[in-house]
């Protein structure tokens, strides 16, 4: 950028002298301060626009990346409940007995990504625009590892298929925002 502004300048500072040239042909040397004041207030909102353009793009950076990490914290809350409920319901599942849902490994995976879930739920200072990329990837891993064919057999794949498509779109939402 700092190149583009100089390049730009010196390109004017040619024509603007190319013009006073031109200029000291026809009238006297006496508008050539008016001339140079006029250049300078050209250069000077040339770096203006150029720093101007700058602080917006920074500010929408800045409010963009504010919107995912609210989005995110708020995927982290709502997660942390509705994993908490389900591993409530895959442990009585296990003590009566019941049929599983899934293989031991995506039971494992799952209290991993409540983990995930509970210390950004309950740690939010830990989840920060700086960190949100950690975070994401932390929790498409996860969901990668759900449905990996070394910790899901044939007959859970449809539903660990539908789980991971409904989640990972969720959390995908968040990059959108």
């Amino acid at each position: 950028r700092d190149i583009t502004v100089l390049v730009v300048s010196s390109l004017l500072l040619f024509v603007q002298a190319w013009r006073l040239v031109a200029m000291a042909r026809r009238q006297p040397w006496q508008l050539l301060p008016e001339e140079l004041r006029g250049f300078a207030n050209k250069v000077r909102r040339l770096c203006a626009r150029q720093k101007h353009q700058d602080d917006i793009e920074s500010l929408v950076m800045t409010a963009v990346s504010t919107r995912r990490l609210d989005y995110f914290r708020g995927y982290c809350a709502a997660g942390y409940v509705t994993l908490g409920c389900y591993i409530v319901r895959m442990s009585l599942q296990r003590m009566l007995g019941q049929p599983r849902l899934h293989t031991i490994w995506q039971d494992a995976i799952v209290i991993t990504l409540y983990l995930q879930m509970t210390i950004a739920a309950v740690f939010p200072i830990l989840v920060n625009t700086k960190t949100l990329g950690i975070w994401y990837s932390l929790s498409m891993l996860n969901y990668v590892l759900y449905s990996a064919p070394f910790t899901n057999t044939a007959e859970y794949y449809t539903l660990a298929s539908l789980y991971v498509h409904v989640n990972t779109s969720i959390v995908s939402i968040g990059c959108l925002v």
